[in-house]
């Protein structure tokens, strides 16, 4: 073969490999799929409230156009490590007179039991429906409880920044047969902070009845809770705001402690601030608090 032919044939060969080489990096790699499964999202989002036992102590406002509104005291306690898990939520007036508690277990096996109180003396009454509105404000015992985050009927419908953190995004839908206010509830879901930052809640016909957004967290001990939910009602307009004062530590007994060091610190949810909460993981704990 001549010195010319044996250029021929190489060049070829070189414009062949390297056209396999383009079409191979031009095809888009196959999608992997997320690290992060539905039930982990919500055990996530579950997390900021039940990954420990505490007390929260707050104040429920109603902001029905702009200054002003109703004002009602409200008390969770949480325990997450008792069999059944157990919660307590308790409403009273702005001077402390007791007006409304439940107190609601949660068995292994998903069921949930509630045991309702009411009046300056808590005496036990019927429990209330969940769409039962609470303290005379248009809240409802839904919107307290949170049940959604329990609901095992959920898909993964993308992903979205929600206020600088990229947010997996799900769909829920309540047990089949149970009765709740909500046909369908949609979740952004920080897994990092372990957390939900929005919720929409939708009726039957896909309309937006409710929306949920966590505008603030407090810090407790080496972990956050929520410092701040605001509930907005689509159909009236009207704002709830739901406000955490004080955080107490609880053990079996009840509250052991006084307000931890370092829970008046409160972090806002903005897109500013978002940068912020990059170091929201135990690697960073020990500088935020040598900076406190």
């Amino acid at each position: 073969m001549s010195y010319c032919c044996r250029r021929a044939v190489a060049a070829g060969i070189w414009l062949f490999a390297l056209g396999a080489w383009c079409v191979k990096a031009g095809t888009p790699p196959a999608a992997k799929p997320d690290v992060y499964s539905v039930e982990d999202l919500l055990e996530r989002a579950r997390s900021v409230l039940w990954s420990q036992a505490i007390h929260l102590e707050g104040r429920i406002l109603l902001r029905p156009t702009g200054r002003g509104g109703k004002l009602r005291r409200v008390e969770f306690d949480f325990h997450p490590h008792e069999n059944p898990a157990r919660a307590v939520v308790t409403l009273r007036d702005v001077f402390g007179r007791g007006i409304e508690r439940m107190v609601i277990s949660y068995s292994s096996d998903g069921n949930v039991r509630r045991r309702y109180y009411r009046g300056a003396d808590f005496a036990p009454a019927p429990p209330p429906a969940l769409q039962a509105h609470v303290a005379d404000l248009p809240l409802t015992w839904e919107d307290l409880e949170l049940p959604f985050l329990w609901w095992k009927r959920g898909r993964l419908v993308g992903f979205q920044r929600k206020r600088g953190r990229l947010c997996r995004v799900i769909d829920v839908r309540p047990p089949r047969g149970a009765l709740h206010g909500y046909a369908a509830i949609r979740l952004w879901v920080d897994p990092e902070i372990g957390t939900f930052l929005d919720a929409a809640a939708f009726d039957g016909g896909g309309t937006l009845v409710r929306r949920y957004e966590v505008k603030s967290f407090r810090r407790f001990g080496e972990r956050w809770t929520i410092g701040r939910l605001d509930i907005h009602d689509e159909e009236t307009g009207c704002r709830i705001i739901i406000k955490v004062d004080k955080l107490k530590a609880l053990n079996a007994v009840g509250v052991q402690g006084g307000l931890q060091k370092g829970c008046r610190r409160t972090h806002r949810l903005d897109t500013a601030a978002a940068a912020r909460f990059e170091w929201l993981d135990s690697s960073d704990s020990s500088k935020e608090r040598k900076r406190r």
